[in-house]
């Protein structure tokens, strides 16, 4: 006991006296070489303790230093001088551990970070080498390491021979039995074939993910509904792309029957392309209503771009089916509404809802790039200034029972012939019951949803005036 208060003493008085050093992994050693602690005192000389794993755990600390080293210098700025020594300093890694009898986790990440740098710097034929290496060598331990894994094969995609990579691993996971996590990795590379627009490919790793989540009836394995809602996300999408909305109408029906708790993205996916598909049929109402879920599970997962282009779709929809009621009004909108596109898009509803045509006009002209530069806006805009001007006719014609083409043509901006066809839009709608005069240039209203009352009420006046004349006219006869 008195041995061992002597060395707490001791070790006090160093540390008081910053006579030890401190080696960077909360171990102190003297500064003498030989590994010994001096007992002044009693003029003892004690021997430290050796480590359990001793001789091995000296190349466990220098391969760790040289790790550490090799990627600070690769966080620190990847400059090729920065790049060209980490690669020498991990490959020491690798040469340290040939020595050690078993493989190490750093082992595991210096191979990882190898195969990305030769990846950074072009060095193709070095990147499968390692990549191979990693799966011969380390591949009792890659299905702990599934997401180091996913995450190098994403830096990955767009090394030409990729798929090949994903291959070989999956071939090795299935090898080892590990059919869930070989499912998940398949599923990151149906994200990466969907992005270089690999139908075929794309296709087959679908069907063969489909059948890993199906019933021995063919029906979905609902259990699986977590992977089989990524699953047709993906497909949905794929459809999507390719506007084939026969078979994405199919898709997204199924996909909303399944009951699975999945990324609040991957639902954002589903409904975004569901509200795209209704767009191309003309189902305003529905492409709203989809939109707005889209949205909403976009912003729960944080996906601030998809919100901003959603949310730009939502106001679409919503001028498209003539609501009044404008989505920034909502909570989690309204803290979009600075970002540029998005202020754009809302002063754009405003002129719409105030039913002024020259605003509506002006701000797309002034915010070209934010509105026009992306393909859908583009592709619906005509459609949403055509019931802008609808709106607007209907407007202008309420109060009366004829008015002058003319007026009209001046109002809303149209040539005659422009005119024409809307009012006989109108018409084939249902919406009003009109007819053109076109000699004298005249359009005869006889009746229309909306403003029925006030024709009535019109004509009911001049009826009185009628009548008060005619009663009037009576007097005065038998009065003289």
């Amino acid at each position: 006991t008195g041995v061992i208060n002597n060395i707490i003493s001791y070790y006090k008085y160093n540390l008081q006296n910053n006579k030890m050093e401190d080696d960077g992994y909360g171990e102190y050693y003297d500064n003498d070489e030989t590994n010994r602690y001096y007992n002044d005192s009693l003029d003892v000389e004690i021997e430290a303790e050796e480590e359990e794993v001793g001789y091995e755990d000296q190349y466990g600390v220098q391969i760790e230093n040289l790790y550490f080293e090799a990627l600070e210098l690769v966080r620190e700025d990847q400059t090729t001088d920065n790049i060209k020594e980490a690669i020498d300093l991990l490959n020491q890694v690798l040469d340290l551990e040939k020595e050690q009898t078993i493989k190490s986790e750093y082992g595991f990440k210096a191979v990882k970070w190898l195969t990305k740098l030769y990846h950074k710097t072009s060095q193709n034929t070095q990147v499968k080498t390692h990549y191979l290496k990693l799966l011969n060598e380390y591949g009792d331990i890659l299905a702990e390491k599934e997401k180091a894994m996913t995450k190098l094969l994403e830096a990955l995609e767009d090394y030409k021979d990729v798929d090949d990579l994903f291959d070989v691993t999956f071939t090795l996971l299935e090898k080892q039995g590990n059919k869930k996590v070989a499912l998940r990795l398949e599923l990151r590379q149906a994200k990466s074939l969907l992005k270089k627009k690999d139908w075929n490919r794309l296709e087959k790793s679908l069907d063969n993910m489909y059948a890993a989540c199906r019933l021995p009836d063919g029906s979905d394995d609902h259990s699986k509904g977590n992977i089989l809602l990524e699953i047709y996300a993906l497909s949905i999408h794929m459809e999507d792309v390719k506007q084939n909305n026969k078979k994405l109408k199919e898709l997204y029906t199924r996909a909303l029957n399944i009951n699975g708790l999945c990324n609040p993205k991957t639902s954002g996916v589903i409904y975004e392309c569901g509200g795209k598909m209704h767009l191309r049929e003309s189902r305003w109402n529905e492409a709203y209503t989809a939109f707005i879920e889209a949205f909403r599970n976009y912003d729960e997962a944080g996906a601030r771009t998809e919100c901003v282009s959603c949310l730009k779709y939502l106001v679409l929809a919503n001028m498209l089916c003539g609501s009044n009621i404008n989505p920034f009004d909502e909570p989690r909108a309204k803290a979009y509404s600075i970002v540029p596109e998005i202020a754009s898009m809302n002063s754009l509803v405003e002129s719409y809802q105030r039913k002024s045509l020259s605003d509506f006009e002006r701000i797309l002209k002034s915010n070209k790039n934010y509105l026009l530069d992306d393909e859908i806006i583009q592709t619906y805009l005509p459609a949403v200034r055509n019931t802008l001007k609808k709106h607007i006719f209907l407007d202008l014609v309420k109060p009366y029972i004829n008015l002058s083409m003319r007026y009209i043509e001046d109002q809303l901006q149209l040539s005659s012939y422009e005119v024409e066809e809307l009012i006989v839009e109108l018409i084939l709608d249902g919406v009003v019951d009109v007819n053109i005069d076109q000699i004298s240039s005249v359009l005869n209203v006889k009746n229309m949803d909306g403003s029925m009352d006030t024709n009535r009420k019109y004509i009911s006046c001049g009826r009185w005036e009628n009548n008060l004349g005619s009663l009037s006219n009576n007097v005065l006869m038998k009065v003289t």
